[in-house]
């Protein structure tokens, strides 16, 4: 079993996850909640004796349809990895981008740990408001990129990284694809009066203890001088005996639209309506797309077209059009080649292909949870042992180690979770069980995606994350019990 995994474990863990997923459907029988209440296939009252017969199993041939649906449900995902991966193998082709990373590992050089404390808070505190976690995946290559520079070893960048974003998720404030999954009055806990902003220092005091932790094993890590981590985009260096001049480049437009397109991205994907109850960019939005200055007429609506949308409201597609005005703009100004924007989206896509197979893979096991749904027999069995604290926490494990996504976590078994006494402690138990799991799971998209980038192998990491996710999961359990019985 261990040389099973020495190659390609990435594939093959979360691949065994997409055959346990399968093999769960032709064992336990189909089953679903609906206000509270675990159902059958036939609309009754789920019952184990009743409802063996049941079994909704995925058959061979669903295997090979639905194991692909991913594609589908989650094009803009897909594809937004996709030209994330084009646009860096593009900015790593020019010199002035190689410049503007090299005077940023210039300003922290011997500040490696400021660097790490900096890093993982800033992706932290935004993940914990973002509305997509996934959105952080625009910066990540850049702090790589600076991070290889300076010779910092893979797990602290890992953990500088993807881990503040995973710090992000389990801390998360004021995220809609998270907090606003629970407070959906439809399929979340919302009508059970849940809002944003429940048990906010219960969830303060989380967010801040798993940064602490992740910084500290960070910076721990950094002092042993392990494989440094490698810029997956950067260009071969070319050897040469002969000594060539430096070419000197004009840094400052490359800092000037990649500083604005961070910072477009960045206010583009804060809730700004929906939790914060700000209208400004909505108010901006309505002017533009109805101003009709031009011979009574909305041009502005015509030209940028039903897709544009306010910020705060887009998908990741909806940044992509502005990665594409970005890349124009340094291709027109650093005189460079259109064709080298088309070259950089084909070595982008193998660059990155290892990853999308790994989160076709993880995104799989949603699908079969989803279509071919055994979670909520399984939670209302535990359930069934009493409505407390530790048949939530284990409850809210187990769904949320096969559901991948959050908001298909709550409105698998959120009604269920909305039984208890108070459904703000349930709301936490729910959202701190999901970051739990991302932490270590190989069904964690974000998690695979940063291994699979920075080459990393899960059992190094799990040897690497096992201390701080036992402490993690005993100091939540600690909170959790304060809350409930104090």
């Amino acid at each position: 079993m261990k040389k099973l995994f020495e190659k390609h474990d990435l594939f093959k863990l979360a691949g065994l996850f997409v055959l346990i997923t399968i093999l769960l459907s032709w064992i336990i029988p189909y089953a679903f909640y609906n206000n509270g209440v675990a159902y059958d296939i036939n609309n009754q009252a789920f019952k184990w004796t009743a409802s063996l017969d049941y079994r909704h199993a995925v058959g061979l041939f669903d295997w090979s349809s639905y194991s692909l649906l991913g594609f589908w449900y989650f094009t803009a995902l897909f594809m937004f990895v996709i030209v994330v991966a084009g646009l860096y193998k593009f900015l790593s082709s020019t010199s002035a981008y190689q410049a503007l990373t090299d005077k940023v590992a210039n300003i922290f050089k011997g500040k490696e740990k400021v660097l790490v404390v900096v890093s993982t808070l800033l992706f932290a505190v935004f993940t914990s408001i973002a509305t997509d976690p996934f959105i952080t995946l625009l910066f990540i290559p850049f702090v790589i990129a600076v991070f290889s520079k300076l010779k910092v070893d893979k797990l602290s960048a890992l953990s500088s990284t993807f881990g503040g974003v995973l710090v992000g998720m389990f801390g998360a404030t004021y995220s809609t694809n998270i907090v606003g999954s629970i407070v959906d009055t439809n399929y979340g806990l919302g009508a059970s009066n849940v809002q944003f902003g429940f048990e906010r220092a219960a969830v303060i005091v989380l967010f801040v203890v798993a940064y602490l932790l992740m910084t500290y094993f960070a910076i721990a890590r950094l002092s042993k001088k392990d494989t440094p981590v490698t810029d997956l985009f950067a260009e071969e260096e070319v050897k040469t005996t002969k000594k060539t001049k430096p070419v000197r480049v004009n840094v400052a437009p490359m800092a000037i639209f990649f500083g604005l397109l961070l910072v477009i991205a960045i206010l583009a994907y804060i809730p700004w309506s929906e939790a914060f109850g700000v209208s400004f960019f909505n108010d901006l939005y309505n002017d533009i797309i109805e101003y009709d200055g031009f011979f009574k007429t909305t041009i502005f609506a015509t030209i940028l077209g039903e897709s544009f949308h306010a910020f705060g409201d887009l998908d990741l597609l909806g940044i992509c059009g502005y990665i594409f005005v970005f890349m124009l703009l340094i291709k027109i100004i650093y005189h460079i080649p259109f064709d080298k924007i088309i070259d950089s989206f084909g070595d982008g896509i193998k660059k990155i292909g290892k990853s999308l197979v790994v989160l076709v893979l993880v995104y799989a096991v949603l699908e079969f949870s989803m279509l071919f749904p055994t979670i909520p027999a399984v939670v209302s069995s535990i359930l069934g042992l009493g409505n407390n604290l530790f048949t939530l926490f284990v409850s809210g494990l187990y769904t949320n180690l096969f559901t991948v996504d959050f908001q298909y976590t709550v409105s698998m078994v959120g009604s269920a979770f909305a039984t208890f006494k108070d459904a703000n402690i349930a709301a936490l138990i729910l959202q701190a069980t999901n970051g739990i799991i991302k932490f270590f799971a190989p069904t964690s998209a974000i998690l695979m995606v940063g291994l699979s980038m920075l080459d990393i192998k899960y059992k190094d990491y799990f040897k690497y994350i096992w201390k701080f996710l036992l402490a993690i999961t005993v100091i939540t359990v600690i909170v959790l019990a304060i809350l409930v019985y104090a």
